[in-house]
């Protein structure tokens, strides 16, 4: 949640991305309601994952195995006559979360960006993975892209304020939790996770 609330510091009315809808991309579409983000896309490769993703606030859901996500962002989000228009697609969002980090996953993001949009990588790649881009896609409409480690969190700040959201309503944590098992089947743990087909899971003892 601190990737929203911190790092990037949503305002109220604009529009963002979401690619990854695991426990990360779940928290960070559900702080973006908080702020009052008024278009929310999720963008997973496992299309099960739509109910899951609306039910923590998001306001569309794209498959990242069908669609071509940057056209798609585009129809959801077209030019708007009262901002600049970019040299490249118009259109857009304000924010692309990057709960991936994959090479391929953050072209992606930058290239649905309005005007004076930012991509914020949060997912955790491997120490080799390498990003290229064109720095046109950057400088000629104002983009940009950052990382955020651990949310950019102050614990004295951020903890009371996520239990307070918690207490009253706003966010969901309970239902993070996909499914519990019992330690002798943590493997299937694992490969939940891995899979994708499990938000969060929890092992009992």
């Amino acid at each position: 949640m601190g990737a929203v609330f911190n790092r990037a510091n949503v305002k109220r009315g604009q529009s963002a991305l979401v690619f990854g809808v695991g426990g990360v991309g779940l928290n960070v579409i559900q702080a973006l309601k908080v702020q009052g983000a008024t278009t929310i896309i999720a963008v997973d490769t496992v299309p099960e994952k739509e109910a899951l993703a609306k039910k923590f606030g998001a306001t569309h859901f794209l498959d990242g195995k069908t669609e071509d996500i940057v056209v798609a962002v585009g129809a959801i989000m077209p030019h708007n006559e009262t901002t600049p228009r970019g040299p490249f697609n118009s259109g857009g969002v304000n924010w692309a979360f990057d709960c991936v980090a994959h090479p391929s996953v953050t072209y992606n993001a930058l290239e649905c960006l309005d005007w004076e949009g930012t991509v914020v990588v949060i997912g955790v790649s491997s120490q080799t993975a390498k990003f290229e881009g064109l720095y046109t896609r950057l400088t000629q409409v104002d983009r940009g892209i950052i990382g955020c480690r651990y949310g950019t969190i102050s614990p004295q700040r951020d903890i009371p304020r996520i239990i307070e959201l918690y207490r009253r309503g706003e966010i969901l944590l309970d239902e993070l939790v996909s499914a519990t098992f019992p330690v002798d089947h943590w493997q299937d743990a694992v490969h939940g996770l891995e899979s994708g087909t499990l938000a969060r899971a929890v092992i009992t003892f």
